[in-house]
């Protein structure tokens, strides 16, 4: 086997191994009734990074607290946020929350109503697979990816039956 085989096999492994491994993740997240989501900004640095996945488990107001990190949507827009919780209004049911990197808290409260959960735990860097996933288009040239590699070990290994059998 050649460096050039040698380096392919490496990479096909690396990257099957992060698809499987965030899979795993979603699906045994998505079984205890938890979610997964993307960080797709730096607004939580250094606490969390752009690319990091992070799972939120379903969460009653009473048990929010200050300092906690939640994820929430956007009043207007399906997007969804993870920022901490800076303040609580417990008579409306309103959360304030912010940014780490950011400098002022997010210009409007979030209603209890929009939150998905509490941050439970990250994974560093596996968000990027989720953030590829979520489109149509990436999952369908992931999906190609992986039936070419899949392809290229079945050729390999016939190649090497039939090598064997000569």
């Amino acid at each position: 086997m050649n460096h050039k085989n040698i380096i392919i096999s490496i990479f096909e492994i690396v990257v099957i191994s992060f698809i499987v491994l965030q899979s795993f993740l979603v699906l045994i997240s998505a079984m205890m009734g938890y979610k997964c989501f993307a960080v797709s900004s730096g607004s939580m640095s250094p606490y969390l990074k752009t690319g990091d996945l992070v799972i939120t488990k379903p969460v009653v107001f009473d048990d929010i607290l200050v300092g906690d990190v939640i994820t929430f949507s956007n009043i207007k827009s399906n997007d969804f946020f993870t920022h901490r919780v800076v303040e609580l209004d417990t008579d409306k049911k309103w959360i304030y929350t912010k940014g780490d990197a950011n400098l002022v808290k997010d210009p409007t409260p979030t209603s209890y109503d929009y939150v998905i959960g509490k941050v439970v735990v990250s994974f560093k860097l596996l968000g990027f697979i989720r953030m590829a996933l979520n489109s149509v288009y990436s999952s369908l040239i992931v999906a190609v990816l992986i039936i070419f590699i899949l392809l290229d070990k079945i050729y390999s290994l016939r190649k090497r039956v039939k090598d064997e059998q000569a």
